[in-house]
C-alpha cells in the first residue's frame, strides 16, 4: 500500500463491531473486529471483496493480507 501511495485505511479496517453500511460497500478490504489493543487477538478478521465475505475467522491481518494477495 505505501508503495503504491495509497493509505493503508482504505484496505484494512478496524472496528469494535462489524457495521453492515461499511460491509456492504467494501469493494476489496480486510475487516479487523473487537481488537482492543496490540496485545490481544481480534475477535474476527474477515477478507470482503465487493462486499461479499469470502473469508472469515482469520487468525490475524497478515494472514488475511497473505491469502487476499498471495496467489
Amino acid at each position: 500500500m505505501i508503495y503504491l501511495g495509497e493509505p493503508v485505511d482504505h484496505l484494512i479496517k478496524e472496528f469494535q463491531d462489524a457495521e453492515a453500511g461499511e460491509l456492504e460497500q467494501a469493494t476489496m478490504v480486510i475487516f479487523v473486529i473487537g481488537k482492543e489493543d496490540q496485545f490481544h487477538r481480534p475477535k474476527d478478521v474477515k477478507v470482503l471483496i465487493e462486499g461479499t465475505e469470502v473469508l472469515s475467522g482469520l487468525p490475524s491481518v497478515a494472514t488475511a493480507f497473505a491469502m487476499l494477495f498471495g496467489h
